[in-house]
């Protein structure tokens, strides 16, 4: 399961919550229905490790260290209930990983207002390679490092605690595996 949440015994000294920012400008309208229904079902449910990770949150913020929902299908329509839970003020969270997801410039500039006004005090590692934003998108964290000079945003395409699947057992000079480093 791609969630692991850590706890930590120390208690968050992160300053009391600040009302969430504003929402992101809303995105061109979907012609298709098929868009619109997928939509829908978006917003209505998270997928299930943000659920998970969101009740934790709401459950004890003071002992999630760590929260990492990488590949978990994550839209920017689901980033609003995380950003509400990071708002907490004895949220702990140091890392929080949301590579490879379907997070566009829209979602990463609501994160990243949130984060400025004071979302997630502790947090010192974000984790954003492998989503939908552009070089636009990835340049708003040089603004945010303005805010918190502190935080690591990672934009490499990289799966942290990646598992491997398969062992080889030869790898010949000048072969494709071999010239993938393996």
């Amino acid at each position: 399961m791609p969630l692991k949440v850590e706890s930590t015994s120390k208690a968050a000294t992160a300053p009391a919550a600040i009302a969430a920012p504003q929402s992101a400008p809303p995105a061109a309208a979907a012609t298709d229905k098929e868009d619109d229904a997928e939509d829908k079902d978006d917003d209505e449910a998270p997928p299930p490790p943000l659920a998970a990770a969101l009740k934790a949150l709401k459950k004890s913020p003071e002992q999630q260290k760590s929260v990492q929902l990488s590949n978990c299908s994550i839209g920017d329509c689901h980033l609003k209930p995380l950003v509400e839970a990071l708002h907490h003020s004895q949220c702990a969270v140091e890392t929080l990983d949301l590579a490879f997801n379907r997070l566009t410039d829209a979602g990463v500039h609501l994160l990243f207002q949130a984060i400025v006004s004071g979302c997630a005090m502790e947090l010192t590692h974000l984790y954003l390679g492998g989503n939908k934003t552009s070089v636009a998108g990835m340049a708003l964290s040089q603004n945010l490092k303005q805010v918190r000079p502190d935080l690591v945003v990672d934009w490499r395409k990289q799966l942290r605690e990646a598992k491997s699947m398969c062992v080889v057992g030869s790898v010949y000079s000048g072969s494709p595996p071999f010239k993938a480093g393996l």
